[in-house]
């Protein structure tokens, strides 16, 4: 097989690719998420075959890849499957974060929404310390894209205001812990 083969089927990947990830975000959008899933699976198989065969195709397909995985942890958000939606955001990250920040300021800006993402993901999960730590991450990251303050300044406040309520829970959290004890140690005493 010739060159031109190669780039056709490239080509084809890339474009079946694109329909199969329009798909699923329908399916995402009208609640099938395990169809969803089962679509992104399909997706990401054949973004990986094809690039088994082309050498230099990576970034073209990268993008698809890095699109089918985060809506992925999306319709495993949709399914309640909060553990796994956090695995596949972080392997996401662990893979794709040096590569995109290398990219520059377009690039700080995708690591931002996927870290907000993941942010919001460990909030569902009550992790509010790690949401904490990777939403204030998440803030450095738009600052790096070198956003201007007017435009970042709402998500600034959005940001800053997950993590207030996620604070709130904890120190919730917290008291009617501290509470449960003291009725235990006091069983005479009811409130």
């Amino acid at each position: 097989a010739g060159k031109p083969s190669s780039s056709q089927s490239l080509a084809k990947t890339h474009s079946d690719a694109e329909l199969l990830l329009l798909k699923a975000q329908l399916q995402v959008r009208v609640s099938k998420f395990r169809e969803a899933v089962d679509t992104l699976d399909e997706v990401l198989e054949r973004l990986e075959a094809e690039s088994r065969k082309v050498e230099n195709a990576s970034q073209m397909l990268e993008s698809q890849v890095l699109q089918a995985r985060f809506f992925k942890s999306q319709a495993f958000v949709g399914l309640q499957e909060f553990k796994v939606a956090e695995k596949e955001m972080l392997s996401l990250l662990s893979k794709f974060q040096d590569k995109l920040e290398a990219l520059g300021r377009e690039g700080f800006l995708k690591v931002y929404f996927l870290q907000e993402a993941l942010g919001k993901i460990q909030l569902q999960m009550g992790k509010c310390a790690d949401a904490e730590k990777t939403l204030v991450e998440a803030l450095g990251k738009l600052k790096s894209a070198g956003a201007n303050p007017e435009l970042a300044a709402p998500f600034m406040e959005k940001i800053e205001q997950k993590i207030e309520e996620c604070r709130v829970k904890i120190i919730e959290r917290g008291k009617k812990g501290i509470r449960g004890m003291v009725q235990q140690l006091m069983p005479g005493k009811k409130r």
